[in-house]
């Protein structure tokens, strides 16, 4: 268990600075290319998964790379090697000098607050490995309920049978060159509309669709058919998992909700081109929003169907933002290159 505990620690670090890494790319994209963000986002948790499949393994390591500064050894019969001029236990690298502070402190702490009990025998490592393999268990649990709820809200809806209806999604579904199937269906359980699914991707719209304009049609259809263009649902998914696996981090929750929010810029700009411009976009938009229904979301789904302040966040930056400019083949390789690279550098600490 003390294994466990210190790859997941050395994983958390990792993460950490990869965070620090990824918002100063978002932070440049914003100025060079706004269209980068929703790519930076879906590499970064690719990122996040390759680390945590790495820190179980001896590679990349970096600390070979620093020979320690006094190398003379004095070992007795029956005891671990002692480093000469260190007082550190172990091989005399500076993360055995921080364990060795980190389990003296441990130790300390539980024999004041617990006494010598049973807990004492626990290294600090131990503890915070089982604690996260809780945690993981946990996530791993509400992850699968809310793939049951999206799966239920699935289930509940009807299909849409409005030929008009079905035959402008197919419209614009060969515009933004889609070959796959996408049916679509009516939920008395959502108040706007929704995609879920990747390979078999649905799209649920609210019971007062038919209200709709052939405006406000054409801007859902093409915003939640952007949606699955961009394959929307696999890289949340995804970003759950990490959540799941990562679920002490504010980074990878930090990643999650920007994830979100690129998403739907992304599909808001893409659906603006289908809907007459972005200012006809945006007052459609608006208008929709303000007739919207605050209708509850269960809470194991929240992670993959749209909240209400998505909305306020997508007009507000249609109304400050300029359209972004497309990204090139170029810079889509030099943005996933830098991630990458970003990635291999910290997964050797």
């Amino acid at each position: 268990m003390n294994d466990v505990g210190v790859a997941l620690v050395w994983c958390a670090t990792q993460v950490a600075f990869l965070g620090c890494f990824v918002a100063l790319l978002f932070r440049l994209s914003r100025w060079a290319a706004p269209s980068a963000s929703p790519l930076i986002s879906v590499s970064s948790f690719v990122v996040v998964l390759g680390l945590s499949g790495l820190a179980w393994g001896p590679l990349p390591s970096y600390f070979d790379l620093f020979p320690t500064n006094n190398p003379a050894e004095v070992t007795t019969p029956g005891s671990e090697t002692q480093f000469a001029g260190r007082g550190v236990v172990g091989s005399g690298s500076l993360w055995d000098g921080a364990r060795q502070v980190a389990d003296d402190f441990y130790r300390h702490a539980v024999d004041q607050i617990f006494g010598e009990g049973e807990l004492a025998n626990w290294s600090w490592t131990g503890l915070v490995g089982l604690l996260c393999l809780m945690g993981f268990a946990v996530g791993m649990m509400q992850l699968s309920m809310g793939l049951v709820a999206v799966s239920g809200y699935r289930r509940r809806s009807l299909p849409i049978k409005d030929s008009s209806f079905l035959a402008l999604a197919d419209r614009l579904r060969r515009k933004l060159g889609i070959g796959r199937h996408v049916e679509l269906r009516v939920s008395s359980d959502l108040s706007t509309a929704a995609t879920i699914g990747w390979l078999k991707p649905v799209i649920l719209v609210p019971t007062d669709w038919w209200r709709w304009s052939d405006q406000e049609r054409r801007a859902v259809l093409g915003h939640e058919l952007a949606h699955i263009s961009h394959n929307d649902y696999f890289a949340v998914l995804m970003a759950q998992f990490s959540i799941a696996l990562h679920f002490y981090h504010p980074i990878v929750h930090w990643l999650a909700g920007r994830l979100r929010l690129e998403q739907e810029l992304a599909a808001d700009a893409a659906a603006a081109e289908l809907a007459g411009g972005r200012q006809q976009y945006l007052t459609t938009l608006a208008a929709m929003a303000l007739r919207e229904s605050d209708r509850p979301i269960g809470w194991a789904a929240r992670g993959f169907l749209p909240v209400r302040g998505a909305f306020l966040k997508r007009i507000e930056s249609l109304r400050s933002g300029s359209a972004p400019k497309r990204l090139t083949a170029c810079g889509h390789g030099l943005t996933i290159a830098a991630l990458v690279v970003a990635g291999v550098l910290v997964s050797g600490l």
